[in-house]
């Protein structure tokens, strides 16, 4: 195979844009200088500016559902309505000042720019999310936040919508998922007896709905193939992390049923190989990746 055969993937690109242009869009909205329309039509613009880069320099596996308004692990937490009860929300698509009232809090005004991450405001207000760093980098996320006897519902289609929105432009691309087990164990509970993965089966059906939803629109992440980019079906899957995988995990992964698998990594499901092709023997077996001191993944 030559060099030029290759394909090229990528995990995902910087969603603040080559100018800032994100920071301006929001920090325009908060201030009610410019309405929802505007800042969802400029996160349109540069969604479609990082595909048509990637494909200009090469990039074969395009993903999806990798840009944020602010937050991944929230978008998550929005997808499978973990929303905190104070928050008000009743069910339905998640407005957009809910959203920011759990990344930001709120003081009751739709557009309160002088609301900083983690005030609580006035009596009236909704305290924001904590916020802590994604494993060992200096990225911060919002925790999501977990009760006994969390109901999870698909709030969002975000993952399927984006990537009709990038077919609707000519790009095939790979949709990109938070794992349900990586998102329950960042998660956290007031209550110190609940433990975030007793929740899975709860969460389950929620993944399933939207990766039926994807596997609807035939993207690679959801197409049985022999190369392991699959969800169901008589493939395997290999997973894939940036990070250490401990031991630990590999029990609650293989536990998750076979027709429940991640097209992006760390959602791990079903029979496991650790061969580069995918086409290993079928042993429940997890293939761990983790960075090297320069950036780069190392085999684990």
């Amino acid at each position: 195979m030559s060099l030029l055969s290759l394909p090229v993937s990528t995990l995902g690109v910087p969603r603040i844009g080559p100018r800032r242009e994100l920071k301006a869009a929001l920090e325009s909205y908060w201030s009610g200088k410019s309405d929802a329309a505007n800042l969802l039509e400029s996160a349109a613009g540069l969604r479609a500016a990082n595909w048509a880069r990637q494909r200009a320099l090469g990039v074969t596996n395009i993903p999806s559902n990798d840009f944020s308004l602010y937050d991944h692990v929230l978008d998550t937490s929005v997808m499978v309505g973990a929303i905190p009860e104070i928050c008000g929300w009743t069910g339905g698509p998640v407005p957009l000042e809910t959203y920011f009232a759990m990344a930001r809090g709120s003081q009751g005004d739709n557009h309160d720019a002088a609301c900083a991450h983690g005030q609580e405001g006035d009596a009236h207000g909704v305290p924001a999310l904590e916020m802590t760093k994604w494993f060992d980098t200096n990225y911060h996320y919002m925790v999501p936040e977990f009760t006994k006897g969390q109901r999870f519902t698909l709030a969002s289609t975000k993952p399927v919508d984006e990537y009709r929105e990038a077919k609707a432009l000519g790009y095939h691309t790979r949709p990109v998922l938070l794992g349900l087990v990586t998102y329950l164990k960042l998660g956290k509970s007031k209550d110190p007896t609940l433990d975030p993965l007793s929740l899975l089966g709860g969460l389950l059906p929620v993944y399933v709905d939207v990766l039926r939803g994807l596997a609807e629109n035939e993207p690679i992440g959801c197409r049985s193939t022999s190369r392991a980019w699959c969800c169901g079906g008589s493939g395997r899957t290999l997973s894939r992390s940036r990070y250490e995988f401990t031991s630990s995990c590999v029990n609650v992964v293989a536990s998750v049923p076979r027709s429940v698998q991640s097209p992006a990594g760390s959602a791990l499901a079903g029979p496991v190989s650790n061969d580069s092709d995918g086409a290993g023997d079928g042993d429940k077996r997890i293939c761990a990746h983790k960075p090297n001191g320069d950036g780069s993944v190392a085999p684990g």
